[in-house]
Protein backbone atom coordinates (compact mmCIF):
# COMPACT_ATOMS: atom_id res chain seq x y z
CA UNK A 1 0.00 0.00 0.00
CA UNK A 2 1.87 3.16 -1.13
CA UNK A 3 1.29 6.26 1.09
CA UNK A 4 -0.80 6.44 4.09
CA UNK A 5 -4.06 5.84 3.48
CA UNK A 6 -6.15 3.59 4.73
CA UNK A 7 -8.68 1.38 3.29
CA UNK A 8 -10.11 -1.26 6.31
CA UNK A 9 -11.65 -4.96 5.06
CA UNK A 10 -13.35 -6.01 8.50
CA UNK A 11 -13.56 -10.15 8.70
CA UNK A 12 -15.29 -11.82 11.74
CA UNK A 13 -14.72 -15.15 11.79
CA UNK A 14 -15.82 -17.09 15.10
CA UNK A 15 -13.39 -20.10 15.80
CA UNK A 16 -14.07 -21.02 19.76
CA UNK A 17 -12.06 -20.14 22.73
CA UNK A 18 -9.11 -21.82 23.41
CA UNK A 19 -9.73 -24.42 26.18
CA UNK A 20 -6.29 -25.44 26.40
CA UNK A 21 -5.73 -23.91 29.53
CA UNK A 22 -2.78 -21.91 28.28
CA UNK A 23 -3.25 -18.97 30.47
CA UNK A 24 -0.29 -17.84 30.15
CA UNK A 25 -0.20 -16.67 26.44
CA UNK A 26 2.50 -18.76 24.94
CA UNK A 27 1.04 -19.06 21.76
CA UNK A 28 -0.80 -22.51 21.13
CA UNK A 29 0.27 -25.48 19.10
CA UNK A 30 -2.47 -26.27 16.16
CA UNK A 31 -4.06 -24.47 13.58
CA UNK A 32 -2.96 -20.95 14.11
CA UNK A 33 0.53 -21.66 15.12
CA UNK A 34 2.91 -24.71 14.16
CA UNK A 35 6.03 -25.51 12.76
CA UNK A 36 8.95 -23.59 11.74
CA UNK A 37 7.46 -20.02 11.18
CA UNK A 38 6.71 -20.20 15.18
CA UNK A 39 9.40 -21.03 16.59
CA UNK A 40 10.68 -18.55 19.20
CA UNK A 41 14.03 -16.68 18.64
CA UNK A 42 14.67 -15.46 22.12
CA UNK A 43 16.63 -17.68 24.70
CA UNK A 44 17.82 -19.64 22.14
CA UNK A 45 21.40 -18.87 22.53
CA UNK A 46 23.10 -20.04 26.32
CA UNK A 47 26.46 -19.84 27.64
CA UNK A 48 25.22 -17.49 30.65
CA UNK A 49 27.44 -17.00 33.72
CA UNK A 50 26.41 -15.24 37.17
CA UNK A 51 27.83 -11.78 37.59
CA UNK A 52 27.39 -8.70 39.62
CA UNK A 53 23.92 -9.64 40.30
CA UNK A 54 23.24 -10.40 36.28
CA UNK A 55 23.79 -13.26 34.38
CA UNK A 56 26.00 -12.32 31.64
CA UNK A 57 28.27 -12.97 28.79
CA UNK A 58 30.79 -12.22 26.40
CA UNK A 59 31.28 -13.36 22.80
CA UNK A 60 34.99 -13.79 22.46
CA UNK A 61 35.44 -15.95 19.47
CA UNK A 62 36.55 -13.58 17.09
CA UNK A 63 38.10 -11.27 19.90
CA UNK A 64 41.84 -10.52 20.85
CA UNK A 65 41.77 -12.80 24.04
CA UNK A 66 42.35 -16.70 24.16
CA UNK A 67 44.81 -17.83 21.97
CA UNK A 68 46.93 -17.10 18.57
CA UNK A 69 44.47 -19.35 16.05
CA UNK A 70 43.71 -18.44 12.51
CA UNK A 71 42.19 -14.87 11.75
CA UNK A 72 41.12 -12.14 9.66
CA UNK A 73 42.30 -9.39 8.76
CA UNK A 74 41.04 -6.68 11.35
CA UNK A 75 41.58 -3.11 12.31
CA UNK A 76 42.45 -0.02 10.67
CA UNK A 77 42.82 -0.51 6.60
CA UNK A 78 41.25 -3.68 5.87
CA UNK A 79 42.31 -6.09 3.31
CA UNK A 80 41.30 -6.27 -0.55
CA UNK A 81 37.93 -7.90 -1.34
CA UNK A 82 34.79 -6.81 -2.56
CA UNK A 83 33.60 -4.89 0.73
CA UNK A 84 34.40 -1.55 0.05
CA UNK A 85 32.14 1.03 0.20
CA UNK A 86 32.81 4.63 -0.26
CA UNK A 87 31.93 7.15 1.59
CA UNK A 88 29.42 9.81 -0.12
CA UNK A 89 30.97 12.67 0.61
CA UNK A 90 33.90 11.60 2.86
CA UNK A 91 35.50 9.53 -0.45
CA UNK A 92 36.83 7.36 2.24
CA UNK A 93 36.62 3.54 1.40
CA UNK A 94 35.74 0.89 4.26
CA UNK A 95 38.58 -1.96 3.69
CA UNK A 96 36.75 -5.45 2.90
CA UNK A 97 36.19 -7.08 6.24
CA UNK A 98 38.09 -10.28 4.76
CA UNK A 99 41.71 -9.79 4.12
CA UNK A 100 44.37 -11.90 2.60
CA UNK A 101 46.22 -13.89 5.70
CA UNK A 102 45.62 -11.56 8.60
CA UNK A 103 45.36 -12.58 11.95
CA UNK A 104 44.11 -10.77 14.80
CA UNK A 105 46.51 -9.43 17.12
CA UNK A 106 48.23 -10.88 20.53
CA UNK A 107 46.53 -9.85 23.83
CA UNK A 108 46.60 -12.24 26.76
CA UNK A 109 44.19 -14.73 26.66
CA UNK A 110 43.00 -14.70 30.10
CA UNK A 111 39.46 -14.76 31.06
CA UNK A 112 36.94 -12.20 32.90
CA UNK A 113 37.35 -7.90 33.10
CA UNK A 114 36.18 -7.75 29.33
CA UNK A 115 34.02 -4.92 30.51
CA UNK A 116 35.56 -2.68 32.37
CA UNK A 117 36.04 -2.12 35.59
CA UNK A 118 35.87 -5.04 38.58
CA UNK A 119 32.48 -4.85 39.46
CA UNK A 120 32.46 -3.95 43.36
CA UNK A 121 31.47 -6.43 45.76
CA UNK A 122 27.86 -7.04 46.73
CA UNK A 123 24.74 -5.81 45.85
CA UNK A 124 25.05 -2.34 46.98
CA UNK A 125 23.01 0.46 45.60
CA UNK A 126 23.38 2.06 41.85
CA UNK A 127 24.60 5.73 42.48
CA UNK A 128 24.61 7.96 39.48
CA UNK A 129 27.75 9.44 38.45
CA UNK A 130 28.30 13.22 38.03
CA UNK A 131 26.40 15.28 36.33
CA UNK A 132 27.20 16.12 32.71
CA UNK A 133 25.76 17.95 29.55
CA UNK A 134 22.12 16.14 28.69
CA UNK A 135 21.99 15.22 25.21
CA UNK A 136 19.39 15.92 22.63
CA UNK A 137 17.90 14.39 19.69
CA UNK A 138 14.83 13.52 17.70
CA UNK A 139 12.75 10.98 16.13
CA UNK A 140 10.64 10.26 13.37
CA UNK A 141 8.37 7.17 12.48
CA UNK A 142 9.07 6.50 8.74
CA UNK A 143 5.57 4.76 8.95
CA UNK A 144 3.81 7.72 9.65
CA UNK A 145 5.75 9.65 6.12
CA UNK A 146 5.53 6.44 4.57
CA UNK A 147 5.60 8.03 1.12
CA UNK A 148 8.72 10.40 2.04
CA UNK A 149 10.64 6.63 3.90
CA UNK A 150 9.96 5.09 0.05
CA UNK A 151 11.39 8.28 -2.20
CA UNK A 152 14.38 7.89 0.51
CA UNK A 153 14.59 4.78 0.35
CA UNK A 154 14.56 4.60 -3.20
CA UNK A 155 17.39 7.32 -3.95
CA UNK A 156 19.76 5.43 -1.66
CA UNK A 157 19.53 2.09 -3.13
CA UNK A 158 20.37 3.96 -6.68
CA UNK A 159 23.74 4.50 -4.74
CA UNK A 160 24.32 2.37 -2.35
CA UNK A 161 22.34 -0.56 -3.41
CA UNK A 162 25.39 -3.59 -4.38
CA UNK A 163 27.10 -2.32 -1.13
CA UNK A 164 27.66 -5.96 0.89
CA UNK A 165 27.12 -4.14 4.08
CA UNK A 166 23.41 -3.46 2.52
CA UNK A 167 20.69 -5.88 3.25
CA UNK A 168 17.37 -4.55 1.64
CA UNK A 169 13.82 -6.01 2.29
CA UNK A 170 11.71 -5.08 0.07
CA UNK A 171 8.87 -2.78 2.26
CA UNK A 172 6.94 -1.09 -1.07
CA UNK A 173 3.71 -3.20 -0.60
CA UNK A 174 2.70 -3.03 2.92
CA UNK A 175 -0.41 -4.02 5.23
CA UNK A 176 -1.66 -3.84 8.23
CA UNK A 177 -3.26 -6.41 10.64
CA UNK A 178 -5.10 -4.61 13.30
CA UNK A 179 -6.79 -7.40 15.85
CA UNK A 180 -9.26 -6.24 18.45
CA UNK A 181 -11.33 -8.07 20.71
CA UNK A 182 -14.88 -8.73 20.78
CA UNK A 183 -15.74 -4.63 22.22
CA UNK A 184 -13.53 -3.41 19.56
CA UNK A 185 -10.82 -3.37 21.78
CA UNK A 186 -6.98 -3.17 20.79
CA UNK A 187 -5.62 -6.82 21.33
CA UNK A 188 -1.49 -6.11 21.67
CA UNK A 189 0.96 -9.34 21.58
CA UNK A 190 -1.73 -11.85 19.52
CA UNK A 191 0.13 -14.54 17.82
CA UNK A 192 -0.23 -13.88 14.06
CA UNK A 193 -0.27 -16.26 11.24
CA UNK A 194 0.22 -15.85 7.77
CA UNK A 195 -0.22 -18.47 5.04
CA UNK A 196 0.24 -18.29 1.16
CA UNK A 197 1.02 -21.80 -0.27
CA UNK A 198 4.07 -23.39 1.70
CA UNK A 199 4.79 -20.49 3.19
CA UNK A 200 4.11 -19.30 6.60
CA UNK A 201 4.89 -16.31 8.37
CA UNK A 202 4.23 -15.71 12.14
CA UNK A 203 4.23 -12.41 13.99
CA UNK A 204 3.07 -10.26 17.29
CA UNK A 205 0.44 -7.60 17.00
CA UNK A 206 2.42 -4.21 18.71
CA UNK A 207 1.03 -2.23 22.00
CA UNK A 208 -1.72 -0.79 19.73
CA UNK A 209 -2.74 -4.38 18.13
CA UNK A 210 -1.24 -4.01 14.94
CA UNK A 211 1.28 -6.06 12.55
CA UNK A 212 3.08 -5.04 9.49
CA UNK A 213 3.17 -6.79 7.16
CA UNK A 214 5.00 -6.36 4.06
CA UNK A 215 4.60 -9.61 1.23
CA UNK A 216 7.81 -8.80 -0.75
CA UNK A 217 9.98 -9.03 1.82
CA UNK A 218 8.62 -12.93 1.99
CA UNK A 219 7.31 -14.51 -1.27
CA UNK A 220 5.30 -11.62 -2.86
CA UNK A 221 2.27 -13.44 -2.91
CA UNK A 222 -1.14 -11.69 -3.85
CA UNK A 223 -3.15 -13.08 -1.29
CA UNK A 224 -2.76 -14.54 2.36
CA UNK A 225 -4.80 -16.65 4.68
CA UNK A 226 -4.90 -14.83 8.34
CA UNK A 227 -4.94 -16.52 11.75
CA UNK A 228 -5.11 -15.17 15.09
CA UNK A 229 -4.68 -16.55 18.52
CA UNK A 230 -4.33 -15.19 22.01
CA UNK A 231 -4.94 -17.37 25.29
CA UNK A 232 -8.20 -16.40 25.57
CA UNK A 233 -9.35 -16.55 22.11
CA UNK A 234 -9.30 -16.99 18.15
CA UNK A 235 -9.53 -15.22 15.11
CA UNK A 236 -9.09 -15.08 11.34
CA UNK A 237 -9.54 -13.59 7.79
CA UNK A 238 -8.13 -13.30 4.60
CA UNK A 239 -5.54 -10.34 2.93
CA UNK A 240 -5.42 -9.30 -0.28
CA UNK A 241 -5.02 -6.72 -2.79
CA UNK A 242 -3.80 -3.67 -1.55
CA UNK A 243 -6.67 -3.54 1.54
CA UNK A 244 -5.57 -3.69 5.54
CA UNK A 245 -7.45 -5.87 7.46
CA UNK A 246 -9.01 -6.11 10.80
CA UNK A 247 -9.51 -9.37 12.44
CA UNK A 248 -11.85 -8.68 15.66
CA UNK A 249 -12.23 -11.79 17.96
CA UNK A 250 -14.70 -14.14 19.68
CA UNK A 251 -13.76 -13.09 22.97
CA UNK A 252 -12.71 -10.10 25.24
CA UNK A 253 -9.88 -9.15 26.41
CA UNK A 254 -9.75 -10.03 30.19
CA UNK A 255 -7.94 -7.50 32.45
CA UNK A 256 -4.43 -8.14 33.40
CA UNK A 257 -3.26 -9.16 36.87
CA UNK A 258 0.44 -8.43 35.55
CA UNK A 259 1.66 -6.24 33.18
CA UNK A 260 4.79 -7.26 31.55
CA UNK A 261 7.73 -5.23 29.65
CA UNK A 262 11.01 -5.95 28.70
CA UNK A 263 13.16 -3.18 27.88
CA UNK A 264 17.17 -4.15 26.07
CA UNK A 265 19.90 -1.46 25.41
CA UNK A 266 22.30 -2.64 22.36
CA UNK A 267 25.12 -0.36 22.65
CA UNK A 268 28.14 0.36 20.16
CA UNK A 269 31.02 0.71 23.07
CA UNK A 270 33.48 0.96 20.54
CA UNK A 271 36.43 3.74 20.28
CA UNK A 272 34.87 5.90 18.46
CA UNK A 273 32.13 6.31 20.26
CA UNK A 274 34.36 7.57 23.23
CA UNK A 275 33.30 11.13 23.09
CA UNK A 276 29.80 10.61 23.94
CA UNK A 277 29.80 6.97 25.85
CA UNK A 278 29.81 8.05 29.41
CA UNK A 279 26.71 10.49 28.64
CA UNK A 280 25.08 7.55 26.92
CA UNK A 281 25.38 5.25 29.99
CA UNK A 282 24.14 8.17 31.76
CA UNK A 283 21.02 8.32 29.31
CA UNK A 284 20.52 4.76 30.16
CA UNK A 285 20.67 4.59 33.70
CA UNK A 286 18.26 7.71 34.05
CA UNK A 287 16.06 6.27 31.64
CA UNK A 288 15.88 2.63 33.34
CA UNK A 289 15.02 4.35 36.79
CA UNK A 290 11.96 6.98 35.44
CA UNK A 291 10.89 4.06 33.22
CA UNK A 292 10.25 2.01 36.93
CA UNK A 293 8.83 4.78 38.37
CA UNK A 294 6.50 5.41 35.89
CA UNK A 295 2.92 5.21 36.80
CA UNK A 296 1.66 1.65 35.03
CA UNK A 297 3.83 -0.01 37.65
CA UNK A 298 5.04 -3.15 34.98
CA UNK A 299 6.42 -6.18 35.73
CA UNK A 300 10.15 -4.19 34.08
CA UNK A 301 13.11 -5.95 32.98
CA UNK A 302 15.96 -4.77 31.10
CA UNK A 303 18.70 -5.87 29.02
CA UNK A 304 21.98 -5.41 27.81
CA UNK A 305 24.18 -6.25 25.00
CA UNK A 306 27.38 -3.70 24.06
CA UNK A 307 29.76 -4.58 21.49
CA UNK A 308 32.66 -3.95 19.67
CA UNK A 309 34.44 -5.71 16.85
CA UNK A 310 36.71 -8.65 15.57
CA UNK A 311 40.22 -7.72 16.68
CA UNK A 312 39.10 -6.52 19.67
CA UNK A 313 39.01 -7.51 23.49
CA UNK A 314 36.00 -9.20 22.76
CA UNK A 315 32.92 -9.15 20.11
CA UNK A 316 29.79 -8.58 22.43
CA UNK A 317 29.25 -8.68 25.98
CA UNK A 318 25.68 -9.63 27.12
CA UNK A 319 23.93 -8.89 30.31
CA UNK A 320 20.26 -11.05 30.52
CA UNK A 321 16.78 -9.38 31.17
CA UNK A 322 16.59 -8.58 35.48
CA UNK A 323 14.29 -6.56 37.49
CA UNK A 324 17.28 -5.79 39.73
CA UNK A 325 17.38 -2.37 38.24
CA UNK A 326 20.31 -1.17 40.65
CA UNK A 327 22.30 -4.49 39.41
CA UNK A 328 21.28 -3.23 35.85
CA UNK A 329 22.67 -0.18 36.30
CA UNK A 330 25.73 -1.18 37.73
CA UNK A 331 26.21 -2.95 34.88
CA UNK A 332 26.20 -0.17 32.29
CA UNK A 333 28.46 2.12 34.53
CA UNK A 334 31.22 -0.66 34.12
CA UNK A 335 30.84 -0.47 30.26
CA UNK A 336 34.12 1.41 28.52
CA UNK A 337 34.53 2.65 25.14
CA UNK A 338 37.41 0.96 23.38
CA UNK A 339 38.64 -0.86 20.49
CA UNK A 340 37.04 -1.11 16.86
CA UNK A 341 39.46 0.64 14.49
CA UNK A 342 37.77 0.95 11.11
CA UNK A 343 34.36 2.41 10.54
CA UNK A 344 31.75 -0.19 10.44
CA UNK A 345 31.24 -2.22 13.46
CA UNK A 346 30.20 -5.75 14.98
CA UNK A 347 26.44 -4.43 14.84
CA UNK A 348 25.13 -8.07 13.50
CA UNK A 349 26.72 -9.97 15.93
CA UNK A 350 25.19 -7.27 18.67
CA UNK A 351 21.66 -7.83 16.84
CA UNK A 352 22.04 -11.34 16.97
CA UNK A 353 22.61 -11.12 20.81
CA UNK A 354 20.18 -8.88 21.63
CA UNK A 355 17.63 -10.85 19.64
CA UNK A 356 18.66 -14.48 20.42
CA UNK A 357 20.43 -14.64 23.30
CA UNK A 358 18.43 -11.97 25.66
CA UNK A 359 15.43 -14.39 26.99
CA UNK A 360 12.33 -12.60 25.98
CA UNK A 361 9.67 -13.37 27.47
CA UNK A 362 7.17 -15.48 25.76
CA UNK A 363 3.65 -14.45 27.66
CA UNK A 364 1.69 -11.25 26.59
CA UNK A 365 4.85 -8.71 27.22
CA UNK A 366 5.84 -5.33 26.28
CA UNK A 367 9.32 -5.77 24.10
CA UNK A 368 11.53 -3.10 23.41
CA UNK A 369 14.97 -2.37 22.28
CA UNK A 370 16.86 0.44 21.66
CA UNK A 371 20.01 0.30 19.61
CA UNK A 372 22.84 3.06 19.95
CA UNK A 373 25.20 3.39 17.66
CA UNK A 374 27.74 5.60 15.55
CA UNK A 375 28.36 3.09 12.51
CA UNK A 376 27.43 0.64 10.27
CA UNK A 377 27.18 -3.05 10.54
CA UNK A 378 30.32 -4.83 9.38
CA UNK A 379 30.34 -7.13 6.42
CA UNK A 380 31.95 -10.43 6.87
CA UNK A 381 31.89 -12.80 4.26
CA UNK A 382 30.11 -16.04 5.08
CA UNK A 383 28.08 -14.32 7.92
CA UNK A 384 25.48 -16.69 8.73
CA UNK A 385 23.39 -13.70 10.97
CA UNK A 386 23.05 -10.25 9.95
CA UNK A 387 20.32 -7.31 10.35
CA UNK A 388 17.68 -8.52 8.56
CA UNK A 389 18.02 -11.75 10.21
CA UNK A 390 16.63 -9.27 13.49
CA UNK A 391 14.30 -7.28 11.71
CA UNK A 392 12.27 -10.91 10.85
CA UNK A 393 13.29 -12.00 14.39
CA UNK A 394 11.59 -8.97 16.09
CA UNK A 395 8.67 -9.05 13.81
CA UNK A 396 8.53 -12.90 15.24
CA UNK A 397 8.55 -11.74 18.78
CA UNK A 398 6.95 -8.25 18.72
CA UNK A 399 9.38 -6.22 19.60
CA UNK A 400 9.79 -2.61 18.16
CA UNK A 401 13.58 -1.99 17.53
CA UNK A 402 14.46 2.13 17.91
CA UNK A 403 18.01 2.77 16.94
CA UNK A 404 19.49 5.86 18.23
CA UNK A 405 22.00 7.17 15.43
CA UNK A 406 25.77 8.78 17.44
CA UNK A 407 27.69 11.40 16.32
CA UNK A 408 29.46 10.82 12.85
CA UNK A 409 27.03 8.42 11.75
CA UNK A 410 27.47 7.83 7.51
CA UNK A 411 24.69 7.40 5.40
CA UNK A 412 25.07 3.66 5.25
CA UNK A 413 24.18 3.45 9.26
CA UNK A 414 21.34 5.93 8.65
CA UNK A 415 19.67 3.76 6.16
CA UNK A 416 20.58 0.45 8.33
CA UNK A 417 19.19 2.01 11.31
CA UNK A 418 16.13 3.16 9.65
CA UNK A 419 15.25 -0.13 8.21
CA UNK A 420 15.34 -1.66 11.70
CA UNK A 421 12.79 0.94 12.87
CA UNK A 422 10.59 1.08 10.06
CA UNK A 423 10.21 -2.63 9.44
CA UNK A 424 9.54 -3.00 13.12
CA UNK A 425 7.26 -0.22 13.65
CA UNK A 426 9.70 1.79 16.01
CA UNK A 427 10.94 5.32 15.25
CA UNK A 428 14.35 6.18 14.12
CA UNK A 429 16.31 8.45 16.88
CA UNK A 430 19.16 10.81 16.11
CA UNK A 431 21.34 12.17 18.75
CA UNK A 432 21.81 16.43 18.09
CA UNK A 433 24.49 18.83 18.30
CA UNK A 434 23.00 19.97 21.35
CA UNK A 435 21.66 23.48 22.65
CA UNK A 436 18.25 23.09 21.26
CA UNK A 437 20.50 22.92 17.52
CA UNK A 438 18.69 20.63 15.27
CA UNK A 439 21.93 19.58 13.50
CA UNK A 440 23.16 15.97 14.47
CA UNK A 441 25.93 15.51 16.22
CA UNK A 442 29.33 14.96 15.24
CA UNK A 443 28.48 16.04 11.73
CA UNK A 444 25.69 13.56 10.77
CA UNK A 445 23.80 14.96 8.04
CA UNK A 446 20.82 12.79 8.08
CA UNK A 447 17.85 12.87 5.47
CA UNK A 448 15.15 14.16 7.70
CA UNK A 449 13.12 17.16 7.02
CA UNK A 450 13.55 19.64 10.31
CA UNK A 451 9.64 19.94 10.32
CA UNK A 452 9.40 16.75 10.87
CA UNK A 453 10.66 16.45 14.25
CA UNK A 454 11.43 18.66 17.88
CA UNK A 455 14.92 18.22 19.76
CA UNK A 456 14.48 17.17 23.13
CA UNK A 457 16.71 16.09 25.75
CA UNK A 458 17.21 12.48 24.68
CA UNK A 459 16.24 10.56 28.38
CA UNK A 460 13.14 12.79 28.17
CA UNK A 461 12.05 11.38 24.29
CA UNK A 462 13.32 7.64 25.16
CA UNK A 463 10.89 7.83 28.23
CA UNK A 464 7.79 9.40 26.29
CA UNK A 465 8.45 6.55 23.31
CA UNK A 466 8.12 4.04 26.21
CA UNK A 467 5.31 5.76 27.87
CA UNK A 468 3.21 6.26 24.56
CA UNK A 469 3.71 1.99 24.15
CA UNK A 470 2.37 1.60 27.31
CA UNK A 471 -0.74 4.00 26.92
CA UNK A 472 -1.34 2.16 23.60
CA UNK A 473 -1.13 -1.48 25.80
CA UNK A 474 -4.03 0.36 27.90
CA UNK A 475 -6.19 1.85 26.08
CA UNK A 476 -9.48 1.36 26.06
CA UNK A 477 -11.15 1.79 23.23
CA UNK A 478 -10.09 1.98 19.06
CA UNK A 479 -11.99 3.19 16.33
CA UNK A 480 -12.59 0.64 13.97
CA UNK A 481 -16.21 -0.68 12.97
CA UNK A 482 -18.35 -2.71 15.74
Amino acid sequence: MRGSSICLMVAVVALGCDESGNANGVPMTGAACSGDACEWPGGSMEGWEEGDGVRETWDREHGTTGGEGEGHAGGGGGGDGDGAYAGADAGVGYGDEEGEGGEYGGGAGGAGGAVGGEGGEGEEEWAPPPEQEALEGGEIDDNMLFDDYLEYTAEFLQTFGDDPMVHWLDIGRRHFVHVVDAQGRSVPDATIVLSAGDEAIAGRTRADGRYAFFPDAHDGADAYTVQVETAYGRGAGRLAGEQDLVIRLNAVRPAEDTFRVDVAFIVDVTGSMGEEIDRIKRTVTQIAGRIAESGHTPDLRFGLVDYRDRGDEYVTHAVDFTSDIDAFQRAVERVEANGGGDFPEALNTALRDGMRRLDWRREPTLRLAFVVADAPAHHYEQEAYTYDHAMRDAAVMGVKLFPIASGGSDPVAEFQFRQLAQFTLGHFIFITEGGGSSHGSGGSDYEVEENDFRVERLDDLVVRLVEEEMDAWHAEAVGVPL
